[in-house]
């Protein structure tokens, strides 16, 4: 295949009457999505939109986010998704870097977006959504609209913030996505079977919901939509269409769905995988999962938008049995991947040993838009993406997560890794979610600080919280302070913002 349209294509023409989407009571089979998909693309044809342009689009989950990505694919143009979080400046200043020629959105985000247009020259804002000024009216012809079709064409642009803080839009193609489709749908074992049906409950702008609403069309699943997270509604709609594989990001949204006081009413018996991802993954998490999934198998990975693909392991009852030490790691490179621990000069490293993970796939990003200098950081140019991610590997292959390459505190001479810190602090049984920081201390250099996400009416002092991890760790590593949060706001891969927390610290 050559473009990210094509697998639409293919999989309305075998099957047209075959339920491809649904969201919130709607529904279109494969050969309605391609109309809808046919009219888009003329649309923006007509609004000057060429290949090669980009169009950005702030839109929610929903059917729409589906039909403008394929529309934009089926042009040969580019899909700028902006995370629906956005504020009006942020909006305006990834519309502007990227030179959008339309920026479509929807009616719930309508304020932001068109504050942030009027701040844009020479740049087309229209609402998906009727009652605005300015709203997208889809042509009535659907018959195939046919761009060019050129695999190391950019498909995409995805922004990622990173530890720079810098926005930095990672130009993924044709091609690579074509491959991390594939490699993604065999670490999920989907293939198209009959009866497939795939829940996505993250945020299809992102780049993992973007992976998987791509792979099941390519597979011509039922993609069954979830809306703003509710446990209710997850549970129901599972049950209701028998929901074959979940995906909910970041990882602590399931510990919420298994705390719900009515998950035991409800049939969970028709999932098969249930996929998530590093981050917030505990041993209670996996034998929770198992208890309430009696039939899934929980499939785990790591990986960036960068890099596409990464790694994959189906963490086993056997392994939670046994105490298995393989439930920490992150598993084997996925198919159509490469991965390698190398130091500084780039070299390999010895069994056991922490060095930063290499990755080398066809799914890696051509590099980030306009930023050379950023480019040339992680892409040096001999075949490997340097991901900034600190790793170890076993005797066996498999790989473990220890640390991102900036995320040391140096505390009294000593160097301590959060991640470190954070795998004891989860482990206490009042913690859902933690992360550990580093602040300014007077006498240390710097302090270690932790946030946690405490179990409804559980209760820690910061006291009991040093009294467990001195217990585990040696005492230089133990958080000196300690703040209890609501929630601490992960992103979609199941990072937290430490630069924020950080910078809201008070002693």
């Amino acid at each position: 295949m050559l473009s990210m349209i094509e697998p639409l294509i293919r999989q309305a023409e075998r099957s047209p009457d075959k339920t491809a989407l649904i969201f919130q009571g709607r529904s279109l089979s494969y050969g309605e999505l391609l109309s809808q998909v046919n009219r888009t693309a003329r649309t923006l044809s007509k609004l000057g939109v060429n290949p090669t342009d980009r169009v950005a689009y702030v839109l929610e989950n929903r059917i729409e986010i589906v039909t403008v990505f394929y529309a934009i694919q089926a042009l040969g143009a580019v899909a700028v998704p902006i995370n629906v979080r956005s504020i009006a400046p942020e909006i305006a200043y990834l519309a502007k870097a990227v030179k959008a020629k339309v920026l479509l959105y929807s009616a719930l985000r309508a304020e932001q977006v068109e504050q942030a247009a009027s701040r844009l020259e020479r740049v087309e804002a229209l609402c998906v959504d009727p009652g605005r000024p300015k709203q997208l009216v889809l042509d009535l012809d659907d018959s195939p609209f046919a761009g060019p079709r050129v695999p190391g064409a950019i498909s995409r642009i995805q922004f990622t913030g990173g530890s720079t803080g810098t926005p930095k839009g990672a130009m993924r193609t044709h091609a690579a996505d074509l491959v991390n489709i594939a490699g993604t749908s065999q670490a999920s074992f989907l293939d198209e079977t009959p009866g497939t049906v795939v829940f996505v409950g993250c945020p299809l702008e992102h780049h993992g919901g973007h992976a998987w609403f791509t792979m099941a069309i390519a597979q011509g699943a039922t993609l069954v939509i979830g809306g703003a997270f509710d446990p209710a509604e997850v549970l129901r709609a599972i049950e209701t269409h028998r929901v074959t594989h979940i995906i909910l990001l970041p990882p602590t949204t399931y510990v919420r769905l298994m705390e719900h006081e009515s998950i035991s009413d409800f049939d969970l018996s028709s999932v098969k995988i249930l996929q998530t991802s590093a981050g917030a993954v505990t041993r209670d998490f996996v034998a929770n999962a198992y208890r309430y999934f009696p039939n899934c198998a929980i499939n785990y990975g790591w990986g960036q938008t960068e890099s596409g693909l990464g790694s994959t392991m189906v963490l086993t009852r056997e392994m939670l049995a046994t105490g298995d030490s393989k439930l920490e790691s992150v598993g084997l490179p996925m198919a159509h991947t490469e991965l390698r621990l190398a130091d500084d000069d780039g070299n390999d490293v010895a069994t056991g040993e922490i060095a930063e993970c290499l990755v080398r796939s066809e799914a890696v990003m051509r590099g980030y838009w306009e930023q050379p200098e950023l480019t040339a950081e992680v892409l040096p140019g001999d075949g490997w993406l340097r991901t900034g991610d600190m790793m170890s590997r076993d005797a066996d292959g498999y790989y473990y997560l220890r640390y991102r390459k900036k995320d040391m505190i140096k505390t009294g001479g000593e160097n301590v890794f959060s991640a470190e810190v954070e795998s004891v602090v989860a482990a206490h049984p009042a913690v859902v979610d933690c992360a550990v920081y580093g602040v300014a201390h007077p006498t240390l250099g710097e302090a270690v600080a932790v946030a946690v996400e405490l179990h409804p009416g559980a209760t820690l002092t910061l006291g009991e919280l040093q009294e467990w991890t001195k217990e585990r760790i040696a005492s230089y590593k133990k958080p000196l302070a300690m703040r209890v949060m609501e929630n601490l706001g992960r992103d979609l891969s199941g990072k937290v913002d430490k630069r924020r927390l950080a910078a809201e610290h008070t002693y």
